[in-house]
Formats: structure tokens, sequence, C-alpha cells
């Protein structure tokens, strides 16, 4: 009773010195550090949407803002041992300071700071395990074939295969491609090294329609604002979209590029569907293409510009030892000096879909085996009004 009265007639200040020691408020400081530290580098996401804007249309300042403001291995290893490093130096203090005054407040702190820092570590050394693992099987899961078209890589250009006209109705702009096609294919065939005529046929669109748009928004750091894709930024359906809004589309996301590939497969009689990976929790992902070549289904990603020679769910299921052929093309998304279509996120984004290929571990999606989507088109898409009036 009598301490209990004693404590009662302890002014404020006297009691905040009790709880507040000098050694609590050391580790009060270091704490705090370190809290500040893991948000502002786990931030650095948002930190690059906020400074997007002001790089405008300079390409380059956009291209360092998405350099600082990304979490890529480099970063990701300095996180990983910085993590390891603050959680010693903070328990640390605290077991030396065990027997100091103050023990309770620390332990507070204690157990607020270590749920902060493993979910931190979690999430970094996922980002690396990713990379290390990606790294490290691909050259046993894959053997790479970098396909530059040298001399004929301006037969892909819409330029080249528009001759100036604009056009709204896809049966036209398929014949032209096509007509692009037979008058180089021999020439392609030679460079590239591939004499399967359907083959050689799916990666001349893919090459195309990779480049048609740029991926995604501009005006968003990984590109996921509003006008980055076609229906989106038109405000329609797909049940109302003329082939002129595609071609005449600025940018264009993952599920354009499909829509396109799938068309022209169906165009050129190539048996194809449709493929979605889901990202888990928030149910959005990336979309891309397979299609039946030479007896086989392959992937076919026009936005980041690869080809697998095998389908997403066989690379999913063969053993580690047998290879799949992967073929990188050229992407005018990856080129800084062309400043229509690059997107410095573009990179990255195909790199982590090769890496997480390869490791065979897609956590973060999920391959959505039953429903495979038959890609059907509007008659808007391929008819001109005029015709459809006729």
């Amino acid at each position: 009773m009598q301490k209990c009265s004693m404590l009662m007639n302890i002014d404020k200040k006297t009691l905040l010195r009790i709880i507040f020691t000098k050694e609590t408020l050391w580790f009060l400081s270091l704490t705090l550090f370190a809290y500040l530290l893991f948000w502002f580098l786990l931030s650095l996401q948002m930190l690059g949407w906020t400074l997007w804007p002001i790089g405008g249309g300079d390409s380059g300042i956009r291209a360092t803002i998405a350099a600082i403001s990304g979490i890529g291995p480099g970063k990701a290893q300095i996180l990983h041992y910085g993590s390891i490093g603050l959680t010693v130096a903070v328990v640390g203090l605290y077991l030396v300071l065990l027997g100091r005054p103050g023990r309770l407040m620390r332990t507070v702190l204690l157990f607020i700071f270590l749920p902060i820092v493993g979910a931190s570590y979690t999430w970094i050394d996922a980002a690396r395990y990713y990379h290390e693992q990606g790294v490290r099987t691909m050259a046993y899961r894959f053997t790479f074939h970098e396909l530059s078209a040298g001399e004929w890589q301006n037969l892909f250009l819409r330029e080249t295969v528009s001759q100036g006209r604009d056009f709204d109705n896809f049966k036209v702009y398929a014949a032209a491609l096509d007509e692009q096609f037979d008058r180089h294919k021999d020439d392609l065939s030679n460079v590239w090294g591939i004499k399967q005529p359907d083959v050689l046929r799916a990666f001349f669109y893919l090459s195309h329609v990779s480049g048609l748009w740029g991926s995604g928004d501009p005006n968003h750091p990984q590109g996921l604002g509003p006008n980055g894709c076609v229906l989106s930024a038109a405000g329609i359906s797909s049940q109302k979209a003329s082939f002129a809004t595609y071609w005449n589309a600025p940018n264009g996301c993952c599920t354009d590029y499909m829509t396109l590939m799938s068309a022209l497969f169906d165009h050129a009689r190539i048996e194809n569907r449709a493929i979605p990976l889901v990202e888990k929790p928030v149910g959005v992902g990336h979309w891309f293409n397979e299609a039946k070549l030479n007896g086989e289904w392959w992937v076919l990603d026009a936005n980041i510009g690869v080809a697998y020679s095998r389908s997403w769910s066989a690379m999913l299921q063969m053993p580690t030892i047998e290879k799949v052929d992967a073929y990188l093309f050229p992407h005018p998304g990856l080129n800084p000096a062309n400043e229509a279509l690059y997107r410095p996120y573009l990179g990255s984004f195909r790199m982590m879909m090769i890496n997480r290929t390869a490791a065979r571990n897609m956590d973060f999606y999920e391959y959505v085996e039953d429903i495979i989507v038959e890609q059907s088109f509007s008659e808007e898409f391929l008819t001109t009004p005029s015709q459809k009036e006729k």
C-alpha cells in the first residue's frame, strides 16, 4: 500500500523520466530510424509514382526515376542484408540494456518492431529469391535465341505495312500484312534460321504486333494508368470496337496484343487460344497467346516480345532437365531512342516473366487452365461501317 501511495504521489515529469530512461531513448531512436528506413525503402515504388509526372515527356528523366524507384535484384540484395543488420542491431541493443531501467518500454518497442521487420524481410527476400532462382535455372531450362532481323527489322513497322494508309478494316490490314510477309519470308527465314512456315509466320506477326503500341500508360511508372489499354482509353466495349479503334490507339496493354495476335492467327487458320494468368489476390494479371505451330502448342507473348516452344502448362510440368527453346525479339518499347513507344518498366517486366517461368515458381500468378479463352470478334472489328450497310 505504501508503494502504491508513493507512485500516486509522483508527478508526471518524474514518471516520464522513470519510463523513458536515457537507455530507452537510445533504443527508441534506433527503432524509429529502422522504421523510417524500412518504410522509405519499401515505398520506393510509391515515390516513383509521385515523381513520375516530373519527367513530362522526357524518356531519359522517366527512365532515371524508374531506375531509382524500382526494386531490382541489386536493391533487393542490399535490402536483404540491411534488414538482417538492422534486426541484429536492435535486438543486440535490447539485450545489452536488459538490466537497465525502462526494460518494459523497450520490450514493448521490440515487439512492435519485429513483426514489421519480419514482414519487410519476407517481401524483400521473395524478390531476391525469384531473381536468383530464375537466373540459376534459366540456363538449365531454356535454350535462348535472340532473333534480330538485322537489315529487315523495318519490315515490322506500322509505316512499312500501311504504306501511308489508315486501316479501318481488319481484313484489308491482314491482307497487307500477309503481302509483306510473302514478299520477305525467304529473307526472314535465312536471317532467323527458321524453316517451318507456321513458326516463321507467327514470329512475323509477333514482331509486328509488338511495335504497334506503347505498352501501357506512359503517365504511370508501371503503365497501369487508365490510358494504358485500347478499350479503356476509348471508353468502349470490345463488341463496339472497330479495327480502327485498335489501329489508331497510341497505347496498348497485354489484352490488346493478345486480341490482335488471336485475330491474325484466326485469319491465317492457325489454331490458337488466349491464356490468362491471374495475379493473386487482386484478380488481374497478364494475357498472352498460345498457337499450334508445327504440331506443338507454343507460347507467344507479343507484349514482351518473347516466344517459347512449349505451352504454358507444359513448361510448368516439364522436368528441369528438359530444355525449352526461348526466342527473344527486339522490342521497340525497350529502345530509349523510340520516344513514342519506349517504356522503362517493360524491360524489368519481361525479365521478371522469364525468370519466374524458368523457376516454375508462379506464386504471384495463378495459371487459370479452366478458362482458356477462345477469341471471337465482332462484325464491327472485322468490317467497316460502309460494308455493313451494304
